[in-house]
Formats: structure tokens, sequence, C-alpha cells
């Protein structure tokens, strides 16, 4: 699968270094920011299978969020994976994303969870959040 890379500069070695040892990825392209016309960019200059899309993503004029609603809409044909560096980042994006239709979310670099979202694509929201907490009453 071609991927194009679009993360913050702190973690684009990290992601960078996952994607080179997984057997069902080959980096295209790389950004480590987003802007308006950037979705257009990269299917005009790479036409990647999907994007690997990090949580510290700088934005400038859009938001990540609006910028992945951008690429589902016209591109739907990209996957969309995105990581979450923690728990914080997980809660903080998991319902946005969910509503337009990215369910790939892996939690940190692992080269196993990456390869895993890119081999099985999820096509539903999940049942239960990993972040709720369990009820304490009986039922």
């Amino acid at each position: 699968m071609n991927i194009v890379l679009i993360t913050g500069k702190r973690s684009m070695r990290n992601l960078d270094t996952v994607l080179k040892k997984s057997e069902q990825a080959v980096t295209v392209g790389k950004y480590t920011s987003v802007r308006p016309n950037t979705a257009t960019e990269i299917y005009e200059k790479y036409r990647p299978h999907g994007i690997l899309v990090g949580d510290d993503t700088v934005t400038k004029g859009v938001s990540l969020i609006d910028f992945l609603s951008i690429i589902k809409m016209r591109y739907g044909y990209m996957r969309v994976i995105f990581v979450c560096n923690n728990t914080d980042s997980f809660n903080k994006y998991a319902s946005a994303l969910y509503s337009i239709g990215v369910y790939d979310i892996v939690m940190g670099y692992d080269p196993a969870a990456i390869d895993n979202a890119i081999l099985f694509p999820k096509t539903d929201k999940p049942d239960i959040l990993m972040s709720e907490k369990p009820c304490d009453t009986e039922i």
C-alpha cells in the first residue's frame, strides 16, 4: 500500500521508522503540516492508497478534522489511518473521527498495529469506546 505520511516534526522520525519496518506499506510522500490545498496536492502528486496521520500534525488554515473530511469526501478510495500518541489524544479526536468515517485509529508507534490497520480496515464504529469507564452499578 502506498502511503503519504502526515505528522508533526517530533513524530515524523518515529512513524517513518515504523513504516520502513512495515511489510505492508511504502511511504511515497511526507508532510509535517496541512493547509486547505494539501488534500488536492497529495492526490495530484502521489495518488496514494492511503494516508497515515499523526495527532500532532500542524494545521494552517484548516482543522485536522476538516482536512480529513475533505479527504473522505473527495477521495473516498483513500484509506485514512490515524495515530494517537496517548489516551488523551484518543479521547480528543475519537468521536470526531468516527463521525467522518475514520475508524482506523492506532495507539502509539507499534509496527504490528499499523500493519494490522492496513491489512484489516475497520468499517464500523466500535460498540464500546476504549476510553469509557466501567459503570459501578449492577443491573
